[in-house]
């Protein structure tokens, strides 16, 4: 590192401690232990969750591989504690943008880079509209991690992935810096100039996955055991919008989207599922309403997509 890098540390803030953002908030601060005066990672959390951590002295994690205790520079509720930071790693659950972006202001400077790695296509471009004058990338992940407890992360399998990028035709330099931290921090990362593409494929097949598990309150394998027509008939409607919106997708789309269901856990459900089986608050608007409108204004037939998302739709209003 430069000798100016040496006098002002990176400054990385991790906003939202769930499965995604605990486990990549926690490979990060151990890491930055090895840097220290180099690199400082900030956690903003809450609630129960927050006291175990702070009760503990850290964050536990625990992965098929590790068992360990992560310690950040500093672990509060309060952005303003924090100031202004490098790069924002943003990972709440997406059920109120505009609520969810509202604290974030006390960490953004004029140099600070946000990337959030929320399920959804549009998620960048809905953030952009809140942060006019913030640099916001675009990130996806592909990671099986939850809270199991206040205070501690499981990390259930050891094939996590990391994507990101500006969007840009050109690696930037800050986008350098990232992945060279990322990666010495066992992060899987990788920062693709075609950054869109990766959104686009994962954004399919997680649509596909919440809508078919909520709409049949059914796992993926019984999903496609009784019910692999509509599973196909969603995979084809939605890959149909984004062949419209974007132009050209791989002519295998559709089998790829199937054949990674068939992959999944038998027994595994998604998560909009789990959220309708409690009974709160849901992200049946980012990932299925999303495509019934852009079909809507695309003039594409989704009758699938929308009679399932009708019926949804009064499931969380009723």
């Amino acid at each position: 590192m430069t000798q100016q890098q040496q006098q002002h540390p990176i400054k990385i803030a991790v906003f939202g401690l769930g499965g995604v953002g605990g486990y990549y908030g926690a490979m990060l601060a151990d890491y930055a232990r090895t840097r220290a005066g180099e690199i400082e990672i900030y956690w903003i959390a809450r609630g129960a969750h927050l006291e175990a951590i702070r009760t503990a002295g850290g964050l536990h994690v625990v992965t098929p591989t590790r068992d360990f205790i992560a310690r950040p520079t500093r672990a509060t509720d309060n952005p303003a504690e924090v100031g202004v930071v490098d790069y924002i790693l943003f990972s709440p659950k997406d059920y109120n943008m505009a609520e969810a972006v509202a604290p974030l202001r006390p960490l953004i400077g004029q140099g600070t880079k946000v990337l959030p790695l929320l399920n959804g296509a549009d998620i960048a471009e809905r953030m952009r509209t809140f942060l006019p004058d913030t640099v916001v990338w675009k990130g996806c992940v592909y990671i099986s991690a939850r809270r199991s407890a206040p205070g501690l992360i499981t990390l259930e399998a050891d094939r996590e992935l990391f994507y990101f990028g500006s969007g840009l035709s050109k690696q930037t330099d800050d986008e350098a810096r990232l992945a060279e931290i990322l990666t010495a921090a066992g992060i899987r990362a990788y920062n693709p100039t075609d950054i869109d593409w990766y959104i686009i494929k994962k954004f399919m097949m997680i649509s596909v996955t919440a809508t078919a598990t909520a709409y049949f309150d059914k796992t993926v394998g019984t999903v496609l055991a009784e019910h692999e027509a509509d599973l196909l008939a969603l995979i084809e409607e939605v890959a149909e919008l984004f062949r419209t919106k974007y132009g050209q997708l791989p002519d295998d789309v559709v089998q790829q989207i199937l054949d990674k269901q068939k992959k999944m856990p038998p027994e595994s459900t998604s998560s909009m599922h789990s959220d309708f089986l409690l009974g709160g608050a849901t992200e049946l608007e980012t990932l299925t309403g999303y495509v019934v409108r852009e079909g809507e204004a695309l003039r594409i037939d989704m009758p699938v997509y929308r009679r399932m998302y009708r019926e949804l739709l009064q499931r969380s209003n009723g």
